[in-house]
């Protein structure tokens, strides 16, 4: 009797590889760069699995590690093969109805590269499935619990909501965090708050980002696809760790921080594995966001100083001495004034920080 040739649904990315091999060998994304001679962000691309190992990349990662270039043009192979025999799991239909909800240019929206010639397994790599299936049994949950909120501005989009979620996901699995500690996250906050007098998004995003990776917790930039609502949300990854993405989509600092005050709260108040979303009208999770926008209050301007908030003058240089009080910029006061109703949404704007497309792109 022949043997059949055995071929599974599942395949191994050479990434995976790779990724397993930084973790054994402790090495750092920018020494992998320094040793590949390329930039961060290209580490972080073929890390994430949007680029295809060729001869050259085979050859200096041959150099890295010591698996030799036949190794990894093997790996390439096989994952290129595996890939082919995913997209034959899928139907006509099935592959039509994924492209519709989850097109080209909104992948390229939310920061992920692929070959543009490539019809539909750029979609399963993204997602990481080989079944319709697998396919069900990982998102239609989250889909279902996306579904139930509903955009008071905007049409409701579960499928863009869902891509935006998995790129934060794919990009928060590459930070390497220590073990969950809310304790430690609390006591972080003060620190983090001397943050908000940084101007430049380049600067103190990646200071964030280390101190909330110091106390388990992996945060990250995506931009929304197009018509999105969100601003910032919490959830935990696959791997059981917790996420915290936000989109910079008001281009504010006062938006900005008070949607990842917002975000820790709910870490630190509602840790039971929901997912929440802010900029979406959360009606099956009314209190929880009431509770999340008072902690994020709280922290900007603690108890001890609500008595001189509420007689905060509205001029420029009290403003700025009340900011450095309570440790955080005057922007973000700003913001607070205007949703208390303290003031007009159209005033005192020039004490808050606008960051431009060129602060913010690099993040992405």
């Amino acid at each position: 009797m022949q043997a059949q040739e055995f071929t599974p649904d599942w395949f191994s990315a050479p990434h995976e590889t790779i990724c397993d091999l930084l973790e054994q060998k402790n090495i750092s994304h920018e020494f992998l760069a320094s040793m590949l001679e390329i930039s961060l962000r290209d580490v972080d691309a073929i890390l994430l699995g949007e680029v295809r190992i060729d001869e050259s990349l085979a050859q200096k990662l041959h150099g890295a590690f010591g698996c030799s270039k036949a190794f990894w043009l093997q790996r390439q192979t096989q994952f290129d093969d595996g890939l082919k025999r995913a997209k034959a799991n899928f139907d006509v239909a099935q592959i039509r109805a994924l492209k519709q909800a989850y097109p080209s240019k909104e992948l390229s929206r939310v920061g992920y590269r692929f070959d543009p010639d490539d019809d539909f397994t750029p979609l399963l790599k993204f997602f990481d499935v080989s079944t319709p299936n697998e396919w069900e049994c990982r998102y239609q949950t989250l889909k279902t619990a996306v579904a139930f909120r509903k955009s008071e501005t905007f049409e409701n989009s579960v499928d863009k909501t869902l891509l935006w979620l998995r790129q934060a996901e794919r990009k928060a699995e590459l930070i390497k965090v220590s073990d969950w500690n809310k304790t430690g996250l609390i006591e972080s906050l003060e620190r983090i708050k001397r943050l908000t007098w940084t101007k430049q998004p380049q600067r103190f995003f990646p200071e964030l980002q280390k101190i909330c990776a110091s106390v388990g917790v992996a945060v990250v930039a995506v931009r929304t696809p197009s018509k999105s609502p969100c601003s910032g949300a919490t959830f935990f990854s696959a791997s059981g760790k917790p996420v915290v993405v936000l989109s910079f989509r008001h281009k504010s600092d006062d938006h900005f921080w008070f949607s990842f005050f917002h975000e820790v709260g709910h870490l630190i108040l509602h840790s039971n594995h929901s997912i929440f979303l802010e900029g979406i009208q959360d009606q099956p999770f009314e209190r929880e966001e009431s509770e999340a926008n008072n902690f994020a209050s709280k922290i900007i301007i603690p108890n001890q100083f609500a008595h001189d908030f509420e007689k905060l003058s509205t001029d420029k240089d009290a403003i700025i001495n009340f900011a450095k009080k309570v440790g955080v910029c005057a922007g973000v006061v700003v913001g607070q004034l205007q949703h208390r109703r303290r003031i007009g949404f159209n005033q005192l704007n020039h004490l808050k920080r606008r960051y431009s497309d060129g602060d913010i792109n690099t993040l992405f």
